[in-house]
């Protein structure tokens, strides 16, 4: 009989790090299911090049927004 696991890695953080990871992660969530979400939503789409070759300068609280407006999820 076989049995398919993942593989899996070790790493070290700072206890600070994992604080805050546990506190921002979603309750039934795991540590990688968080990394994943947090790595997929950092991740640059072609909508956020939009304008950036545009002439005039960008006003920074507009790209603030911007980016806050973003939904972080997989």
């Amino acid at each position: 009989m076989h049995i398919c696991t993942m593989a899996s890695k070790n790493i070290n953080i700072e206890i600070k790090v994992y604080e805050k990871m546990k506190r921002m992660k979603r309750a039934g969530e795991s540590f990688s299911q968080f990394l994943l979400r947090m790595l997929k939503s950092s991740e640059v789409g072609l909508e956020d090049s939009f304008g950036m070759l545009r002439n005039e300068p960008l006003d920074y609280n507009e790209v603030k927004r911007a980016r806050a407006d973003r939904k972080f999820t997989l």
